[in-house]
């Protein structure tokens, strides 16, 4: 047996050993509103039931009558993060809002006794206090029959269980006029306010006959006040709750201090096994659980509730010490469990030990024997590896310097046609879109001339001394147009502080463009970017620079290798991998340090700090920034440099009948999305979309003839916009071409994978895109032909339609089917059809159109004058019979139409009929 099988099968066994049989601990808070006798019963309850579930423990606290000690005892509890919260909260409206964060949280929340003013709780459990309310009211009726009048004593204003009791009461006492609510007052659940109030009532009132007092504590505080006050005191005092225990309701009815109470469970056996429940998720948990309530307890009945009171606590007094000799036990048996359990432990680590020694000397001696072949290997594949990275270099740089005679040559020459005089506008377009590209090509050249030289250690700091606040400024300038066009916010954030320092002004601001233009290039319209500086004197004055953006961010195993030469973590979006390769190069010789923080889909943030002062030590400060022989002036970046996100063109609905087809092109580049749109725009009809997305909404609510669209876009790509197309309703049947820097095979079977029609590459000559578009439409209109049949046989079984896609099968079928079904109806019309068959009146008409070559008018109008046609041929109707049969209104009408499509009126067709017949 193998030395790993021994060692699962050890871990097997101590976790065995260690499974508790009980599981872990189940802490449930309890949250009362108040100490007194009833939650006081109710919490006994509670703690009788839980000795049932070993694992359960209860945290216990009360609120003293207090809205603000109660939600202080719930947030204890809650940062104790206890599983479960029981609560009977002290007032509806105060307790809500701490009670839905407990809610929120996430942890189940039992209301006991009384609701809060929201529906986010788990489960209530309590009487029904209106059908408290009743039941006093039918005790009051019975025993003021023949009338009289009564006071009643709420409980605490704001609790449910007092609103509910007193609209129970007041819907029964409203059949009896003759019982008459002299006085109200709010005892608040408490006897001493009941004793300091309810005098002021019997002072106004001393012939009141009855008094309902919403709880057993006031009931028997207000007899005390009434005995006190009245020498005759014949007042009937009625409570709620009834308990058992010195002082309350059961011996107060015994020793005549109130007449009835009507007995008020706790429920906080309910409330525990209700909780297990919950936490278990073993049962279907009511949201709401009413306990029985409408008994009265009096003379007759408490002393035989106080003797079974009596014989209920003797049984929990017996369960609780059998509950504590098992707990002992239970104990003893854990302590026994923990010590097998440690044994088992110390043998299973020695065996591994033993087994970890003897694989680690018998791998060192293996791993030596690779280690020694894998440094052969590696030390020749570095060499090669470094060979290829330089002849990488040295092909980019020599191509870099080739490149700069030919792009100055063009750059001056289009420089001097643009102020001529003798040019239109397309002209001019045509003109500055290919002076600000050679600006661009000339900024990479000079990066990759740089990145060279600084890899050759020939790179050379020019530094002088300058305010980067004041420069910052200036170099932000040529971005606000941008980042306005794009749609994204630009901001700064720059400290006070002394911003004089010593650097080469040139490659700062290199830093500074290259920073914002990648931010630009990745934040999608509505983002932000944000500029932040600092000074810090951290063992010397140093410049903190920070540009944070709210862009599409940068995948995790990506981040590492961000700064690394030529690499792109975004193939999408383009680039040539060298920026922040060529910004890291310039913090470097400043000795300065650069880091990137980032999350996917959220942003980007560079950070980078650079000595201020560290360059007079070690360069030569020659004044004004003095160029080498081999660079370029620097050209002010822009938003030429920068692709503009434009939407859409927006556009009305189509008109019924279109003078030029309509070509959707769909390009991230907003240059190369111009040249197009001047290219075709004397042919067609051209509406524009920045991404993938963009194109597939823009085509399902125009659907135009041909989609022109890149593939390497951001947000969606071409493929996967191609094959959305392909796939929905309104824009199956649209030609797509697809344009692409990649000429690979791959990616062009790729591309007719996805549904393509046809795949340029760039750069495109505009006569071939435009050959190909003529013929993509060229195409579409022999399809329309062999679409509309002149016989009457099923489309689908035609051999030639083996390349129509099913979608646009199913459509036309669909199509004749709804409009044969509902010919008849001589209101049928094409917002009808559209309703039917999912589309709107233009994508219908745009679809019909270029699937069938005619309008959903003419195909309705043409297929009613097919079916009049049969009808004429196979029925014995006439003509105003069959007008009517395929939804002509007027005989008139339809014999004009009939003549137009056949050639012929009705009457002729009638008659050449019957004598055929004879």
């Amino acid at each position: 047996m193998k030395f790993r099988q021994i060692f699962y099968i050890i871990i097997a066994a101590i976790v065995l050993v260690s499974c508790h049989p009980s599981g872990r601990e189940i802490v449930i808070g309890v949250s009362q509103c108040s100490g007194d006798a009833w939650h006081t019963q109710m919490n006994q309850d509670l703690l009788n039931e839980s000795m049932l579930y070993p694992n359960v423990r209860l945290e216990m606290l009360d609120g003293n009558y207090s809205n603000e000690q109660q939600i202080s005892d719930i947030e204890n509890l809650l940062e104790k993060k206890v599983d479960l919260l029981i609560c009977s909260p002290n007032e509806a409206e105060a307790l809500t809002p701490i009670l839905e964060k407990v809610y929120d949280s996430g942890v189940p929340l039992i209301l006991i006794d009384s609701k809060i003013k929201s529906e986010k709780y788990t489960t209530y459990i309590g009487a029904d206090n209106e059908l408290i309310g009743r039941t006093a009211g039918q005790y009051i009726s019975w025993r003021l029959r023949n009338g009289g009048k009564m006071a009643l004593i709420e409980g605490l204003e704001g609790s449910t269980s007092t609103i509910d009791r007193s609209r129970g009461l007041d819907s029964v006492l409203v059949d009896f006029p003759q019982i008459e609510i002299v006085a109200k007052m709010n005892g608040n659940w408490r006897g001493e306010l009941t004793r300091k109030h309810f005098g002021d009532i019997l002072r106004k009132h001393p012939d009141i006959d009855l008094v309902f007092a919403q709880n057993d504590y006031m009931a028997i505080a207000a007899n005390e006040v009434a005995d006190s006050l009245l020498p005759d005191n014949k007042i009937l005092f009625l409570g709620v709750d009834a308990l058992y225990g010195e002082g309350l309701g059961l011996e107060a009815i015994l020793n005549n201090k109130i007449n009835a109470s009507i007995i008020y469970d706790t429920g906080g056996n309910v409330a525990m096994k209700t909780a297990i429940s919950l936490l278990q998720k073993d049962t279907l948990v009511p949201r709401e659980i009413l306990l029985p309530v409408n008994i009265v307890s009096n003379y007759g009945n408490a002393r035989i509730m106080q003797m079974q009171r009596e014989h209920i606590d003797n049984m929990n007094s017996q369960i609780n010490r059998l509950n504590d000799i098992l707990m002992f036990s239970f104990r003893e048996m854990q302590n026994q469990r923990e010590l097998l359990f440690a044994l088992i432990t110390i043998i299973a680590l020695i065996l591994i030990v033993l087994g970890l020694l003897y694989k680690f000397f018998y791998d060192r001696g293996k791993a030596n024997r690779l280690l020694k072949q894998q440094k052969e290997k590696v030390e020749k594949l570095s060499v090669q590896l470094e060979q290829a990275t330089n002849a990488k270099i040295s092909f980019f740089t020599n191509v870099s310097h080739d490149f700069r005679t030919p792009l100055s040559l063009i750059s001056d020459p289009i420089m001097q046609l643009e102020k001529s005089t003798h040019l239109d506008a397309k002209e001019k377009g045509l003109l500055s879109i290919a002076q600000k590209n050679v600006f661009v090509l000339l900024r990479l050249i000079n990066q990759i001339l740089d990145f060279r030289k600084y890899e050759d250690g020939k790179l050379t700091l020019f530094a002088i001394a300058f305010d980067f606040r004041k420069e910052l400024k200036i170099w932000l300038e040529a971005f606000y147009a941008s980042a306005t066009h794009k749609g994204v916010k630009l901001e700064t954030d720059i400290a006070d502080g002394n911003y004089m320092m010593v650097a080469d002004l040139q490659k700062i601001e290199r830093i500074i463009y290259n920073l914002i233009s990648n931010a630009l290039k990745f934040t999608s319209s509505g983002g932000k970017i944000c500029v932040k500086t600092r000074v810090a004197n951290e063992g010397g004055r140093t410049l903190h620079l920070e540009v944070r953006d709210t862009g599409i961010g940068i995948k995790e195993n990506d981040v590492e290798h961000i700064f690394d030469n030529f690499y792109q973590s975004n193939s999408n979006l383009g680039g040539s991998g060298i920026g922040l390769a060529v910004v890291k190069s310039f913090v470097d010789l400043h000795k300065g340090k650069i880091q990137v923080e980032s999350v996917e889909n959220e942003g980007t943030s560079i950070l980078i700090d650079i000595p201020m002062e560290s360059l007079t030590a070690t360069v030569t400060i020659k004044g004004a920034a003095s160029k080498s022989e081999d660079d370029f002036e620097i050209t002010p970046l822009n938003e030429s440099f920068i692709d503009d996100e434009q939407s859409g063109l927006d556009l009305e609905a189509e008109a019924e009948e279109s003078a030029k087809p309509v070509v959707l092109v769909v390009e991230d580049n907003n240059d190369v999305r111009e040249y197009l749109k001047m290219q075709l725009s004397e042919s067609y009809s051209i509406i524009e979309a920045k991404n993938g997305k963009d194109g597939v909404a823009m085509a399902k609510t125009f659907v135009p003839d041909v989609v022109v669209c890149d593939v390497m876009m951001p947000v969606m790509n071409g493929y996967d916009c191609c094959r959305q197309l392909k796939k929905e309703l309104q824009t199956s049947h649209i030609p797509v071409l697809m344009l692409t820097a990649y000429g690979l095979d791959e990616q062009q079977i790729e591309a007719y994978n996805s549904g393509a029609d046809g795949y340029l590459t760039k750069p495109f000559s505009t006569d071939v895109l435009l050959a190909r578009i003529a013929s993509l439409i060229e195409t579409r209109k022999k399809l329309q032909k062999l679409f509309m049949p002149k016989d009457d046989a099923d489309i689908t079984d035609k051999e030639e339609f083996s390349q129509i896609s099913n979608v646009d099968m199913d459509f036309v079928k669909k199509l004749n089917e709804i409009i044969l079904n509902r010919l008849h109806e001589q209101a049928l019309g094409v917002d009808d059809i559209g309703a039917d068959i999912g589309l709107g009146r233009v994508q219908l008409y745009r679809k019909t159109k270029s699937l069938l070559g005619v309008s959903p008018n003419e195909l309705l109008r043409n297929t009613r004058l097919k079916k009049a046609a049969e009808l004429l041929q196979t029925s014995e109707m006439n003509i105003s019979e069959v007008a009517t049969a395929v939804g002509f209104g007027s005989p008139s009408y339809f014999t004009k139409c009939y003549k137009d499509y056949f050639g012929k009126v009705p009457k002729e067709f009638l008659k050449r009929n019957s004598n055929a017949g004879e």
